[in-house]
């Protein structure tokens, strides 16, 4: 997948040389870290600096294009110093296991995302669409998580090459990603992956084997071994009352008529 690069619609005759393109990164750079990305007039800022305070000089033909340079690297830089936690699950529905993951991301101070599974199936299993499944989630995060979704695929090839291109969809730099899991035994199966067996595996090997960072929180979550599955959740409002926020619980018995 190919970005989009600003820098390709400037002339080739007024592109900067190697050295002035650098010096627009060490501005962006340096602005970021002083200020923050929260600072209004970001660009402008930087644009003033570089005019007012940088040691090489830019024609005026390069100076009318030196927005362009900006915008590209400001948002390059800001993409690769985001730090983002990742966690996987159908969550059928939203329950305390999933929101305990969530903390553990805050905790640690990235970026939280969660990817909403199974999004093309509405069965038995998967009784709740990706969109209400997101107004669950909502109702606990109205900010500062992002929600996305992920169709399943007929094999692992193509489900993993989704993952990736979700983030870079979402200009998520895979190097800067961890993948928080919490592992069910259940949850293990055999598969092949580009071409080897693997037997007995967590689709977390996928990640492993892409150079993905991982954080396993099995213990977290599990509360004490005593494993809760979303079946039980559906089945036993007892169950759900336990294992759910009060705001999801009363949402899906309230507007989804669950347990009736």
């Amino acid at each position: 997948m190919t970005n989009y690069n600003p820098i390709n619609n400037i002339p080739q005759e007024h592109r900067f040389s190697e050295e002035k393109a650098e010096n627009v990164r060490y501005f962006c750079r340096m602005h970021i870290d002083l200020h923050g990305t929260k600072q209004k007039r970001n660009y402008e800022n930087i644009f003033a600096d570089i005019k007012k305070n940088s040691e090489i000089q830019y024609s005026n033909d390069e100076i009318c294009f030196l927005m362009d340079y900006i915008d590209f690297y400001y948002r390059e830089y800001i993409r690769d110093k985001k730090v983002f936690g990742v966690f996987l699950g159908r969550c059928q529905p939203f329950s305390n296991a999933h929101n305990e993951t969530i903390q553990e991301m805050i905790r640690d101070g990235v970026k939280p995302v969660v990817i909403l599974g199974s999004i093309n199936k509405n069965d038995d299993r998967n009784p709740l669409t990706f969109e209400e499944r997101r107004r669950l989630i909502k109702l606990i995060y109205p900010r500062g998580v992002v929600i996305l979704g992920l169709e399943d695929k007929d094999n692992w090839e193509d489900w993993m090459d989704s993952v990736i291109e979700l983030f870079d969809k979402n200009k998520m730099n895979k190097n800067n990603i961890t993948l928080y899991s919490h592992i069910k035994d259940v949850d293990r199966t055999d598969f092949k992956y580009r071409g080897t067996e693997y037997k007995s595996e967590s689709y977390t090997k996928m990640f492993e084997l892409n150079r993905i960072n991982i954080k396993n929180i099995d213990e977290k979550t599990c509360f004490l071994g005593n494993v809760i599955h979303a079946s039980d959740i559906r089945k036993d409002e007892e169950v759900a009352k336990r294992n759910l926020d009060a705001r999801i619980y009363v949402e899906l018995k309230n507007k989804f008529n669950w347990w009736k």
